[in-house]
């Protein structure tokens, strides 16, 4: 029986792996709701504006950091 030593089936990779795409889909949820302020008829609230640029900045730093 062959036994599969691919590092993509490694738990570590399978849990970075995991990891990484909850970062990316944090990011995408933060981008699209700063753009829904944006485009929102009026003036949007610049304190929502802010927290949520934030936000977005944070989710971008938490994932900088697990590459490095």
């Amino acid at each position: 029986m062959h036994q599969d030593t691919s590092i993509t089936n490694h738990p570590e990779f399978v849990n970075l792996q995991r990891a990484h795409w909850a970062n990316i889909r944090a990011i995408l949820r933060t981008t699209d709701a700063l753009f829904a302020l944006l485009e929102n008829e009026g003036d949007p609230p610049k304190q929502e504006v802010l927290r949520v640029a934030q936000d977005l900045v944070r989710d971008m730093k938490i994932k900088w950091q697990d590459e490095a």
